[in-house]
């Protein structure tokens, strides 16, 4: 059952980022560079921590896969000039990453390295609600959604042999649930309000 969920779990997050790419291409989502440029630095270091943690490739291979497939978004987006613009906020969380990944790698402490990526990885989602708030970016709440189906696995597989082991939930509650889960509601409500307001 394990396997099974973990299975469902990254064939989840890839359907998430393939639904992402196709709304950015349709220009229907605008990524706002310091999310995504903070996730995969994040996601990228994560990856590599995140293995030790849950000590299996296979409960760590979400981490792994949402850094590929951030780093082919974001070079997409850089090219086509799909990022919208920097905020006093976005650059304030490129240089709190920048501290968090030289602590990582100064100290080797990886629970505790791993939990401030988390922290990191939560302020990176403060830039793409703001933005949809503001409307300087948007966003459809779809791919959102179902990345939150897709942590939802990963922690259901994860509780199934969890051994004592909560650090391995922290990553998958903080950025899988509460962040993705906080954009799509905010796409959500921010999406039905310009519909009413077209009407």
């Amino acid at each position: 059952m394990e396997t099974i969920l973990l299975f469902l779990a990254n064939i989840t997050v890839l359907i998430v980022y393939f639904t992402y790419i196709k709304q950015v291409i349709k220009g229907s989502s605008t990524p706002n560079p310091s999310t995504w440029i903070i996730w995969f630095a994040v996601t990228l270091l994560n990856a590599l921590t995140y293995d030790q943690i849950v000590d299996s490739s296979l409960k760590g291979l979400i981490a792994k896969l949402a850094a590929i497939l951030m780093l082919i978004i974001m070079i997409y987006s850089l090219v086509k000039g799909k990022f919208s613009s920097l905020k006093k906020i976005d650059t304030v969380a490129l240089i709190a990453c920048v501290i968090i990944g030289i602590f990582w790698k100064t100290t080797g402490l990886v629970n505790i390295a791993n939990l401030l990526l988390q922290m990191i990885l939560m302020i990176a989602f403060v830039p793409t609600i703001i933005g949809l708030i503001q409307g300087s970016g948007k966003e459809k709440p779809l791919p959102w959604i179902l990345a939150v189906v897709a942590y939802v696995f990963q922690i259901s597989a994860l509780c199934l042999n969890l051994e004592g082991n909560y650090f391995s939930l922290v990553y998958p509650i903080t950025n899988g649930l509460i962040g993705n889960g906080s954009v799509a509601v905010t796409a959500i409500i921010i999406n039905r309000k310009a519909a009413h307001q077209a009407r």
